[in-house]
């Protein structure tokens, strides 16, 4: 699912117009952001806590909002066959994020067991 969700990104950033390509990427960090900011305090010992604080970091939300902007020159500037297919691009990207955190409820975490040659390993 994962490099479905990179393939299409890099198609949609490689082979489209610009707008098409700038307005595939944000549902990933939009989302984050989104999440970072609806979090509830993160205890510092937290295993992902490190990687959630990043999501409500205000650099890291200045960023998306940035990011925002320029999609939505492009999408101004674009004519309106390229803004119907950002659109498109948009909602499939939003799918594809979708798919990304459903994935885990697909597995059967029973039936999933490390490779030999990583199982004991540690960091």
């Amino acid at each position: 699912m994962t490099s479905a969700y990179t393939d299409f990104l890099l198609a949609r950033a490689l082979g489209d117009p610009t707008a098409v390509g700038a307005t595939a990427a944000p549902p990933c960090f939009w989302l984050y952001a989104q999440v970072g900011a609806s979090l509830p305090e993160v205890p510092d010992e937290h295993p992902y806590a490190g990687w959630l604080l990043t999501y409500r970091d205000p650099t890291f939300v200045e960023g998306v909002r940035g990011a925002l902007g320029v999609v939505e020159r492009e999408l101004e500037a674009a004519d309106p066959a390229v803004r119907a297919e950002a659109a498109r691009a948009f909602l499939l990207a939003c799918r594809h994020e979708l798919e990304f955190f459903e994935q885990a409820r697909r597995v059967d975490s029973a039936a999933v067991s490390p490779a030999p040659a990583l199982a004991g390993a540690t960091r």
